[in-house]
């Protein structure tokens, strides 16, 4: 994005590859995915102080990171949880939906439902 210069660039890339390499590998990567809108909204109702310069264009650049990122991240399995209609703060239940999903996926286990499309 030009935010860094080159130099800059290549020594924070040297570090995250040392830092990277001395670490193991993750059993399991958790993506919590929502609509950049549904996101929006989120920010908007916990309106914390660090958060109101949060735009929608800022957010729809990250997602498309992100996508990016995923589509070529290879270091262990990852575990995509659409999060729109899920609200943790008023549904406890919904937390221990997102667990169970860890637990099967990190088990071998998987559930498809066809009937989401």
């Amino acid at each position: 994005m030009g935010n860094l210069g080159e130099r800059d660039y290549l020594a924070y890339r040297r570090l995250f590859e040392v830092v990277v390499n001395g670490l193991p590998r993750p059993d399991l990567l958790i993506y919590l995915k929502a609509p950049v809108p549904t996101l929006m909204d989120r920010i908007r109702r916990r309106a914390r102080n660090m958060e109101t310069g949060i735009t929608l264009d800022y957010l729809a650049l990250l997602d498309s990171f992100y996508n990016e990122w995923l589509g070529e991240f290879d270091l262990c399995p990852v575990l995509t949880i659409q999060t729109d209609d899920l609200d943790f703060v008023h549904q406890p239940g919904h937390l221990d939906l997102v667990v169970q999903r860890i637990q099967d996926k990190l088990a071998g286990k998987e559930i498809m439902d066809l009937t989401q499309r």
